[in-house]
């Protein structure tokens, strides 16, 4: 997905949903200090509001990966 639409237009949009700044440390640092349950709340949060058509692409890949992790 990143690759389709250019990881800026991907990470950005994550990386404010997450933090509410523009500045703020890469999102894939975000979700390893704050956890997937904080992440997943955050996009759900602001989903509706903020580019959701990447943010549920986001929420897909992070609910993947917490299934890898269960395994």
């Amino acid at each position: 997905y990143a690759t389709e639409h250019g990881r800026a237009n991907v990470l950005w949009p994550l990386r404010y949903c997450l933090t509410g700044k523009q500045k703020s440390p890469d999102p894939f640092t975000v979700i390893s200090i704050i956890g997937i349950p904080e992440t997943l709340s955050r996009i759900d949060t602001r989903e509706e509001t903020l580019y959701p058509h990447v943010m549920i692409h986001m929420r897909q890949l992070l609910l993947a990966l917490a299934l890898l992790t269960v395994l």
